[in-house]
């Protein structure tokens, strides 16, 4: 099939029971569970012994491994020990025909091409059962990672993050893989070199001693090759866990470092920790470079120096001697000069990679049965015991007394203080503050994902929980939906209705679920008014309203509905009661629970802010140091990339849900969806079909080789790295001819070709000529390995660098290996050619079956090897996805759920690993039972001719290793060719076309103090994403100088491609014009430099505060002091030690959505620009800190032009114009006071929407805001008559 076609996934078996991903991790589990009791065990006496993974793994896979490894046992020191005995039988034949019989020749020649065929039986079975044995480990291993990743614990989780964890399910576990293929050969190569030792001691008594002592010593060598490998393994993981880490972040944060123009800092903070990265990595090659050269020359020198000292002590060489020993030699210098290091480097690197698995399976685990009642007094579990009400037990709800918690013990301060709360079926309560006060802390004490210091927590019935970032993971929405649970039509249409799904959908697994319990992490803000309402309204005053519900919200217009409002400051109850009861409490609450009308009259041009789409930020009280100094979120907010660079984790079906309509919001420049809460909440259903990966097809060219060299050297460096590819194996073949040559000038019967005057004469007779010219030929031969082997290294370093940082690893080895069989094979098809021309033929028909051979395992081998690829992306995006939304997942005690698609993800890619090693070892059968044949034809046909032993030994001794070598070699050119579809990959990136020029030309670039107004003029604007319908059409509109407008619309209008636009993120077409300037005509640094934008997601990067703010160092510590003040972060930030050099953690963990929304002001006020854009930038944050931004605002860009993006329209109702969008279209663009004097405005019905006392307050401001505008000024007409 894969001959005729590209192979797909559906073409692939499914994997086999044994080698399922459940089985076999739930077998290491239970290995696993027996070392951490026998550790508990241990503990307990005087002992403190850690658990070991490796003996877990030992016990439970090494039975299996070791019975495999006699099949190495009995081709290594069997097979490949007696073909060249019976060589040496041969070669006597030839030597001393007079002592045998023709019979006798046919029957060693036999015996030769009989243990080639044999090895065929035992080194497949061998490599392909190693090879599965290692797989299976890697399976197990994952899946016990996997596992373990949704126990963690929050403050075990602080303490990595999704780099790491992907680094452990890609490197680290593939060592399992690459070591189990050696590790046999590190006891199997003392066992053959023993017996080698034994046969030679018979050939040549103690001068075998000499070339055996050379050998030896590569074992301590190896040994100290093996401790700087785990050094440099223990290095290069943990400078790659950093660039993972950073690349994640840059891609995730992309499109705001684009509007901010920072591409180049962060260019340089990328090369820095590649050049890190590859430091290490170039040690690593440079020693791999002396270990390949020493295993090229080795066994040169190794049978030189027996020679040599033999021919010292007065014997005289024989070709049976020299060409058994040359056939040894080469079957343990194989052994020990390439498996056994091999092995020890895998073992070093194993080992380390065992340690890493194995402390992240130590790490702390959050304690089970969680939802179950818990009285916590002190930190230790104990019996409950409640002093509140006796029955709370036995009554659906929460009831929290008097709980005091913190996320880690080396905080001074509790996140949460003496907090008490009792919420009874049908109730709800409400739970508002100011950002960092603890309301996110107060639910996640109630999951448990924050423990408990001292009171106790219960929780009465089945729970369900809508985090304050929403979060789905890979599949259709129906499967995200019914999160494991049975599909109810019936039910499901209710859900569906009440949850909007036209709209939103981060409501929805939680409604669907039917819970006793329903924990709502301020789900209504990144909603318009109307969608806000409707869940509300339908949703949780609907179908939801029997259950016990507690909701974090900052829409304070909908408190007036609930049965109970808390109101938290510090981490403790300030204030609770009911509504009327809080508004007439007389504390400062007062302030900030006012009713809609104050509120909305002393906003400005604010708007909401959109949560960011993967995990969640904890927010800590802003009065606490920890608020800025703890560990954060323990999973950070990242883009999900794989191994093969592209975006993973939205591959959605909206399939099997009715009621859909477009309501595309925000789109990639590359017209995919961003993100994936936002493909949730705003594609259609009929939306984005599942994104697979991509998977090229067909065969290499030819020209993609030239290429990838081209990135890595010039063409002179190229040719010279062939020139001594070709020298190298010139004098590796030279250096077997010149070896026949000495051994028939040493025989007593030979007779010298040429007169005693005849210069060549000493050639042959002077035995201190012979072995210089052999020592010569070995120095020379070591030097050009050297040198090609560093050569190649370097290019295929700066090849990687150059295109691909986790391209190195598949490449790096592959192509030598393949450069060096390919001359091999060249170089002994030219010894059997020399030595009996007639060979040429049989081997030239064997030459063309390899060839159609290799092209029909190519077809199958391509396509299974890219389908392997395809299918190993799905492992990690479900990891990381999984983290992302840890605390939903748990709350839903959906783990089972994840489990399972997880096994299902490995089984997949097993079924293509499993299928690409059984066809490999399928070619490889093929491959060696072909040289067998063409042994066959070298040493039968000798039958037929009259050679002298010496030629028959050098040509039956090279035409023997072509077996294994031959397969070997054409499989690795098409594991080349299998390597290099990654650089193809990668070159497809390089062909995606640029964004326009950074820099203007220079009679286009804008003067230095432009745009001195920031007078915005749009006319006929259109913007597209790909070849999909424009989704702005025809924008006409003018933004004057210092104008405030607002622009609104609902959800899918079109609001952030405008933004879009303006920034060109994406390029739009007509005019768009500031200060007289054509922005699309001038390089986009120069216009993205001169608007600021606070963005929807409040994206922060890891490093420093100061770096955050001002990554050129444009601005004096004082002017980052100032800004902080005026944005109101300065004391928190003074509290930290390190002040404003304290650290980000990953996406801005450590701080809370409103702390790096207040970041995101500094580093609009730093710019001092003429335009601010705000992006939908307060919906997270409490009223408090809305209107603290908003002061901000009105303040440092009074002389601004300031267009605010907004769903909540009391940010944008007394600006001076509203912009209202629909379906991509300007609507209508005027005073918001006069379209609300039309009924039948756009804006009229939107505020309509917000309700009558909520409408009634924004005209109310709309009304103040004009008149405040106009005071002085005669009023329109239309002012006054809405005014009589």
């Amino acid at each position: 099939m894969g001959n005729k076609r590209d192979l797909q996934i559906d073409d692939i078996y499914q994997a086999m029971p044994n080698d399922k991903s459940k089985r076999l991790g739930d077998r290491l589990a239970k290995e696993w569970d027996k070392e951490l009791k026998k550790s508990e065990l241990d503990q307990k006496g005087s002992k403190k012994k850690l658990p070991s993974l490796g003996m877990a793994i030992v016990r439970e896979f090494g039975p299996y491994f070791m019975g495999v490894g006699l099949l190495a046992f009995v081709e290594e020191c069997g097979t490949r020990i007696a073909q060249p005995l019976m060589l040496g039988y041969l070669i006597r034949y030839f030597t001393k025909k007079e002592e045998f019989n023709e019979a006798d020749g046919y029957l060693f020649a036999g015996a030769v091409v009989f243990a080639s065929g044999f090895y065929t039986f035992t080194h497949h079975p061998y490599f392909f059962g190693v090879q599965h044995v290692g797989m299976k480990i890697r399976i197990a291993c994952c899946a016990l990672v996997y596992r373990k990743s949704l126990r963690l614990s929050q403050t075990a989780l602080g303490k990595t993050n999704v780099g790491q964890l992907t680094n452990l399910l890609s490197n680290d576990v593939n060592r399992f893989d690459q070591s189990c293929v050696f590790l046999h050969y590190l006891w199997v190569g003392p066992i053959q070199t023993a017996i080698v030792t034994y046969i030679l001691w018979g050939y040549y008594g103690p001068s075998c001693l000499a070339g055996l002592f050379v050998l030896v010593l590569f074992v301590p060598f190896q040994a100290y090759c093996g401790k700087l490998f785990s050094g440099l393994r223990t290095s290069t993981a943990t400078k790659t866990d950093k660039r993972i880490r950073v690349m994640n972040e840059i891609v995730s944060g992309m499109r705001v470092i684009k509007m901010y123009t920072w591409e180049k800092p962060f260019a340089a903070l990328v090369n820095d920790s590649r050049k890190d990265e590859v430091k290490v990595i170039r040690k690593t090659s440079r020693l791999r470079a002396v270990n390949m050269s020493l295993f090229y020359t080795s066994s040169k020198l190794i049978i030189f120096l027996t020679l040599l000292v033999y021919v010292l002590t007065d014997h005289t060489l024989t070709a049976e001697k020299v060409f058994v020993t040359l056939s040894l030699y080469n079957n343990v210098r194989l052994i020990m000069t390439l498996f056994f290091p091999n092995g020890v480097s895998q073992l070093a690197e194993t080992l380390v990679s065992i340690k890493r698995l194995q402390n992240f399976l130590l790490m702390e685990e959050r304690p089970s049965n969680l939802l179950k009642s818990s009285n916590v007094p002190n930190g230790k579990e104990e019996t409950l015991n409640k002093q509140s009400d006796p029955n709370d037990n036995l009554v659906t709800g929460v009831f929290l007394q008097n709980v005091s918690a913190k996320w880690s013990p080396e905080y001074a301060e509790d996140t949460l203080s003496n907090v008490s709360l009792k919420v009874q079926q049908g109730e709800l309560v409400a739970v508002i503050g100011h950002v960092g006060c603890g309301k996110g802390s107060l639910l996640h004490a109630i999951l448990k994902e924050l423990p408990a210091s001292s009171g106790s927590v219960v929780v009465n019935g089945s729970v369900a929980y809508t985090s304050q970032e929403p979060w789905v993971f890979a599949g259709s929405v129906r499967h995200n939906i019914l999160f494991g649970k049975e599909f109810d039509p019936d039910w499901y249409e209710k859900v569906i209705t009440a949850c909007a799904l036209k709209r939103d959908m981060e409501l929805f697994p939680a409604v669907y679920a039917d819970a006793d319990v329903y924990l709502l992490d301020d789900p209504l803000s990144a909603v318009d008014a109307e969608v806000g309402r409707h869940l509300f309204e339908k949703c949780i005053c609907g179908i939801l309203e029997k259950k016990a519900r507690i909701l974090v919200t900052h829409q304070l217009q909908f408190l007036k509905s609930v049965n109970h409002i808390m109101l938290m400051d510090n981490g403790k109850i300030q204030v609770e009661g009911n509504y009327t009861a809080l508004l007439t409490s007389g504390i400062d609450f007062a302030q900030l629970l006012q009713t809609e009308e104050d509120k909305t009259g002393s906003t400005s041009n604010m708007s909401p802010l959109k949560r960011t789409s993967f995990g969640r930020s904890r927010t800590l009280s802003n009065s606490s140091v920890t608020s800025i100094t703890s560990y954060g979120s323990p999973i950070k907010r990242s883009s999900i990339v794989s191994g093969e660079g592209s975006l993973l984790g939205n591959a959605y079906t909206y399939d099997d849900v009715s009621d859909s309509e477009n309501e595309d919001e925000s789109i990639s420049p590359d017209g995919s969806p961003s993100k994936i809460s936002m493909i949730a909440r705003k594609k259609s259903i009929d939306g984005p079909n599942a994104v697979e990966e991509t998977k090229s097809a067909g065969s290499m060219k030819l020209s993609l080789y030239w290429k990838y060299f081209k990135f890595g050297s010039g063409t002179f460096s190229f040719f010279l790295m062939v020139l001594f590819n070709i020298l190298t194996q010139i004098l590796f073949s030279g250096a077997d001819w010149w070896l026949n040559f000495w051994t028939k000038s040493q025989e007593e019967d030979f007779e010298i070709p040429v007169e005693s005057d005849n210069p060549l004469y000493e050639l042959y007779n002077n035995t201190d000529i012979q072995v210089y010219t052999y020592s010569g030929i070995i120095v020379a031969l070591f030097a050009a390995s050297m040198l090609r082997t560093l050569l190649f290294f370097s290019i295929c370093m700066t090849a990687s660098v150059n295109l691909h940082d986790a391209m190195f690893k598949g490449i790096i080895r592959s192509p030598i290996r393949f450069f060096e069989i390919f001359l091999n094979v060249i170089g002994i098809l030219v010894i059997v050619g020399l030595v009996n021309p007639i060979l040429l033929a049989p081997a030239a028909v064997l030459f063309v079956i390899f060839y159609f051979l290799r092209r029909f395992y190519l077809r199958t081998a391509r396509s299974v090897k890219r389908l392997e690829g395809v299918a190993r992306s799905p492992v990690f995006s479900h990891l990381t996805t999984s983290l992302y939304g840890l605390t939903t997942i748990r709350a839903f005690e959906a783990e089972e759920e994840l489990c399972k698609q997880f096994d299902d993800h490995q089984d997949m890619h097993t079924s293509s690993w499993f299928l690409f090693i059984a066809t490999t070892r399928w070619f490889g059968i093929w491959l060696d039972w072909l040289s067998v044949v063409f042994i066959a034809f070298v040493a039968f046909s000798f039958m037929l001719s009259n050679q002298d032993g010496a030629q028959v030994g050098l040509a039956v001794s090279s035409a023997m290793m072509l077996t294994g070598m031959l397969q070997w070699g054409v499989r690795q050119s098409a594991e080349v060719e299998n390597q290099m579809v990654s650089v193809e990959r990668v070159m497809e990136y390089t062909k995606i076309e640029p964004e326009a020029a950074l820099e203007s030309t220079q009679d286009k670039k804008p003067p230095k103090d432009w745009p001195k107004n920031g007078e915005i003029i749009m006319r006929d604007v259109q913007l597209g994403y790909g070849d999909d319908a424009p989704v702005l059409k025809n924008i006409t509109c003018t933004f004057k100088s210092k104008e405030k407008v607002g622009i609104v619309g609902r959800t899918g209008a079109g609001k952030s491609s405008l933004i879009t636009a303006l920034f060109r993120i994406a390029e739009p077409t007509g005019l768009i014009e500031i200060d007289g300037i054509d922005v699309l005509q001038i390089g986009l640094h120069d216009l993205r430099s001169k608007v600021s934008i606070i963005p929807q997601d409040p994206v922060l990067f890891t490093g420093t505060l100061r770096k955050n703010l001002d990554p050129f160092n444009n601005y004096s510590d004082e002017e980052i002091w100032r800004v902080l003040e005026e944005v109101h972060l300065a004391d928190e930030v003074r509290q930290t030690s390190a002040g404003i050099s304290v650290e980000v953690t990953e996406g801005g963990g450590n701080f809370s959505v409103g702390q790096r929304q207040l970041v995101c002001l500094g580093r609009a006020i730093l710019r001092k620009n003429r335009i601010l854009v705000l992006d939908e930038a307060t919906a997270n944050v409490d009223p408090e800190t809305d209107a603290l931004i908003q002061k901000t605002i009105r303040t440092k860009f009074l002389e601004c032009t300031v267009l605010t993006v907004a769903h909540r329209l009391h940010t944008v109702i007394d600006s001076d114009k509203v912009l209202v969008l629909d379906a991509g279209c300007v609507k209508e663009y005027d005073d918001p006071y006069i379209l609300l004097q039309d009924r039948t405005s756009a804006l009229y019905s939107l505020v309509q929407q917000t309700g009558s006392a909520t409408a009634d307050a924004l005209y109310k401001v709309a009304k103040d805001a004009h008149l405040s505008r106009r005071r002085g000024e005669p009023l329109s007409e239309e002012v006054e008559t809405a005014e009589q």
